[in-house]
């Protein structure tokens, strides 16, 4: 396994040409993806220029991102499902949705 160490001075790698989007980051039901298995990265030929280190950087890069899209599609549907929900804000007391949702909308 490789650690980057500080003096390491290494930058992430995004080549202009992969064409990287948003909706690259959006796990698909139920599975998990790897930087370096999104076709845009396979079929770019920027995986035989990096080093295993830079790789790694890479990898750990991408699951900060892809981590960070997943809790913002959950506060999402918290927020449509549960808190703007017009039943829900009936039948609730402020306190309640203060003590079940703190506040949420503050997270997103």
């Amino acid at each position: 396994m490789f650690f980057l160490q500080p003096e390491d001075d290494y930058q992430p790698v995004i080549p202009k040409n992969l064409g990287l989007t948003l909706e690259m980051l959006i796990p698909r039901q139920g599975q998990r993806t790897l930087w370096c298995e999104i076709p845009e990265v396979t079929n770019s030929g920027i995986l035989g220029i990096l080093s295993d280190k830079q790789k790694q950087l890479q990898e750990s890069i991408f699951e900060i991102l892809t981590s960070e899209v997943s809790y913002l599609k959950s506060l999402d549907v918290l927020i449509s499902l549960f808190y703007e929900n017009e039943d829900l804000v009936q039948v609730l007391s402020e306190t309640d949705r203060a003590a079940l949702f703190g506040n949420i909308k503050a997270g997103k």
